[in-house]
């Protein structure tokens, strides 16, 4: 099974407990944030539950969920490409 690429950190903020030489070599996942993947699924949702009625049908928490992380990895991709 392929690695899902969840884009990185949306709003990477290192720790502000740590001097800028401490943060040397520190990769952009050390640093607590929610992913971009994540950031563009609440996104999505946000949208598929305002047109539900004409657009989603998804009418389960599990179908929006599914529907706005496909819609996520779309965005991703396109982003990639």
């Amino acid at each position: 099974m392929s690695k899902i690429n969840n884009g990185g950190p949306v709003f990477p903020e290192p720790s502000v407990y740590l001097c800028t030489k401490c943060r040397q070599g520190m990769e952009p996942d050390d640093f607590k944030s929610m992913s971009l993947r994540d950031w563009y699924a609440g996104q999505a949702l946000k949208g598929l539950l305002l047109a539900d009625a004409q657009y989603c049908l998804c009418k389960t928490e599990i179908g929006f969920a599914e529907k706005a992380y496909k819609l996520a990895d779309a965005m991703i991709a396109e982003r990639d490409r």
